[in-house]
């Protein structure tokens, strides 16, 4: 039985093995080139003709850090120069536009688990990890939990497993003919999340069948290991059947996960965050694309909702850095998808989500079970964007006497 990943302060400080998929520490040295895809970020850099590249890797990838760089460097040549980022401002899954631009870099190699959201500053090369796994192993479990040939699945899997998963659906799509795959929005190379009916979750993107156009018709099949990016899509997910399968143990299972649980105690927060008078919107990046009309965003709505906000800049969360603000009642995260569901169990005042701010406050924006973790999903322009509502308003958001 699963178990919905919430972040967590240590895991905030210090990157928990599961939450990124390249989870084999023994690299040989020999398999660098082909693990890191050395070649192709030497092309990248080399056709773009950038001069200053940043290299960022989770922190438990940085003890190969060096060997990885300097294979790189060598590549390049004197042409250019490559800089490993040591540490990061935020959670590793997201690009440190920050601290690459510490050095005036104007290119950033980011390896390892992604979250997926684009940037807003600079060039990004993403680079998984040519993870490999048992194709064969795969499709069996495939088969033994889908039994139904004529069933509606959504084939997906965590960013390092993606080559591996197109081969498991070129195996099995022959037999399931309503197999659907999932395919990742990489940043950089074409975002088609306004594409017309494309359904977009997760940082991934697929096509209902004509036939069966609605997300909650299908049952999901992950291949991958249980993490944020996991816990992430069950939330958004929430109607759906998940099963999962780890290549590394070979393992498949039925999710039997409490996500009614998870939205209740998300809900609880919600609550408490409709008698807030004082709000804090926390920043936590400063490089996704919108987070500056997020912020925006979240100003008009407290306002709207006779509300003070103030706006907090302190980089990693933990609970003592948010004791120093006593007056703030409840705090709103601008984080990335994967990290902006923290357990905040151990902080003094509640911290939500900006969907969960405007549930709280919006009128016109409902509580249905429906869960969106991209706060771009909520500005003017896409499609679940709700107006705030000025006529009803919220009567739980209203100043105390």
């Amino acid at each position: 039985m699963a178990t919905i990943s919430f972040s967590s302060p240590d895991t905030l400080l210090h990157e928990n093995l599961i939450n990124n998929a390249l989870i084999n520490d023994d690299i040989e040295i020999n398999a660098i080139q082909e693990i890191f895809e050395v070649q192709k970020c030497v092309k990248w850099i080399l056709e773009n003709d950038y001069k200053k590249i940043s290299l960022q890797f989770p922190d438990r990838l940085l003890h190969i850090s060096d060997t990885v760089s300097l294979n790189i460097q060598r590549g390049i040549g004197n042409t250019a120069t490559v800089y490993v980022l040591a540490d990061t401002s935020y959670g590793s899954c997201c690009v440190d536009e920050v601290a690459a631009e510490h050095v005036s870099s104007d290119a950033i190699v980011h390896f390892g688990g992604s979250c997926l959201t684009p940037t807003s500053r600079l060039p990004v090369l993403y680079i998984f990890g040519n993870k490999t796994f048992n194709i064969e192993k795969a499709a069996e479990h495939f088969s033994k939990q889908v039994t139904d040939s004529k069933k509606y699945v959504l084939l997906m899997s965590d960013v390092v497993y993606d080559r591996g998963t197109d081969d498991v659906y070129h195996l099995l799509v022959s037999r399931y003919e309503n197999l659907v795959r999932v395919a990742l929005i990489i940043p950089g190379e074409g975002d088609e999340r306004s594409g017309s009916g494309n359904v977009t979750v997760g940082g991934r993107q697929f096509r209902p069948k004509q036939e069966k156009p609605n997300v909650e018709d299908y049952e999901v099949f992950y291949i991958g290991h249980e993490g944020r990016s996991l816990s992430n899509l069950l939330m958004v997910l929430n109607k759906c059947e998940f099963v999962t399968y780890d290549p590394k143990k070979e393992e498949s299972r039925r999710e039997t996960t409490n996500v009614n649980r998870a939205l209740q105690r998300r809900y609880y927060l919600i609550e408490r965050a409709k008698d807030a008078r004082m709000v804090g919107i926390l920043i936590g990046t400063l490089g996704i694309v919108g987070y500056l009309d997020v912020i925006d965003r979240m100003k008009e709505v407290a306002k709207l909702a006779g509300k003070k906000a103030y706006t907090i800049v302190v980089g990693r969360l933990n609970p003592s850095k948010l004791a120093n603000f006593p007056e703030i009642d409840v705090f709103v995260l601008i984080s990335c998808a994967e990290n902006s569901l923290l357990d905040c169990r151990e902080f003094y005042r509640p911290i939500i989500t900006p969907f969960e701010f405007e549930v709280a406050c919006n009128e016109a924006r409902q509580w249905t079970g429906e869960y969106i973790t991209d706060f771009r999903d909520l500005l003017p322009g896409s499609l679940q964007h709700k107006p705030f509502n000025l006529e009803i308003g919220r009567a739980s958001c209203r100043e105390r006497v």
